[in-house]
């Protein structure tokens, strides 16, 4: 579902099939890295297949977007199941991960914003 509005839009990150079921972690720009992610999720638009992430609402500015690539499970039990949360395991680096190169994308009030990860 997107919530967007006077002062929130939503972002759409195109990704290749290669990054099926890895996440999409977002921040502010030069923001910190927090945890707030998406998961790459197959897209069944009639015969086509595209491979996406979707934040459904955001607050309207510019956002800097990264792949994590996981050594744990990519379920949110296998990230939780030390006994740490997600937040927990942003800040303290609990799991072992691998970031990709950043991405700058501008989300718009009202809008939905379409984006290809390179």
């Amino acid at each position: 579902m997107l919530d967007i509005g006077e002062d929130r839009g939503a972002l759409v990150v195109y990704t290749s099939e290669d990054l099926l079921g890895e996440e999409i972690e977002i921040r502010p720009h030069d923001g910190v890295w927090t945890g707030l992610h998406t998961a790459v999720r197959a897209r069944h638009m009639g015969e086509l297949v595209r491979y996406a992430g979707v934040f459904g609402s955001l607050p309207a500015g510019l956002y800097d977007l990264r792949v994590r690539h996981s050594h744990a499970a990519h379920s949110h039990a296998a990230h939780s199941h030390a006994g740490h949360s997600e937040a927990e395991h942003a800040e303290t680096g609990v799991h072992s991960e691998i970031a990709s190169e950043v991405q700058t994308v501008s989300v718009k009030s009202g809008s939905v914003v379409e984006t290809t990860f390179r």
